[in-house]
């Protein structure tokens, strides 16, 4: 897990080794740490840690090149994290890609990521485990937000889609 330091690295893709974010989640900060110029992050299915997204998150707050970051699969992120996260991108205006496992998110986080109004969420989610109340929530965030054109929550066969909302 010793990486070198690298200021020129703009692209950092971990996605698919289970168990680096277990073992090695210092030595992701460090090198996230170092890399001055980073534009991408993919993180999907590495098993990291939420505390290790927080501190991550706090890294990405400080870097203003940032344009991609995917935790989907991302099956330790938690609320903590989340939060984190999104106060990370919050005013990142050159931001492209978040794509974010919103499994293990409550409504309340969910819907401060619908509210940031941005064009680099996807259009298109799927929430699970979302009780009504918090189904109520989202919806109405929705209404605050022009990209998002459908969400499917708790994986049933309905839909709330923004435009319905608006017209209520």
């Amino acid at each position: 897990c010793n990486m070198i330091k690298h200021r020129n690295l703009t692209e950092l893709d971990l996605s698919n080794h289970p168990d680096i974010g277990a073992y090695c989640g210092e030595s992701i900060i460090a090198l996230i740490d170092r890399s001055e110029n980073l534009l991408s992050l993919n993180l999907s299915e590495t098993g990291v840690q939420d505390s290790t997204i927080v501190e991550i998150a706090n890294l990405l707050k400080k870097k203003a090149t940032v344009e991609n970051i995917i935790l989907n699969p991302c099956y330790k992120l938690r609320d903590t994290g989340g939060i984190a996260i999104h106060d990370a991108v919050r005013d990142k205006r050159n931001l492209r890609k978040l794509d974010i496992d919103w499994r293990s998110l409550s409504a309340d986080v969910i819907c401060n990521f619908i509210s940031l109004n941005s064009p680099a969420i996807s259009s298109k989610l799927e929430f699970y485990n979302i009780d009504p109340a918090g189904a109520l929530k989202i919806g109405s965030a929705l209404t605050k937000n022009n990209y998002a054109k459908s969400i499917f929550v708790n994986g049933n066969n309905y839909e709330i889609c923004p435009d319905i909302l608006r017209n209520l």
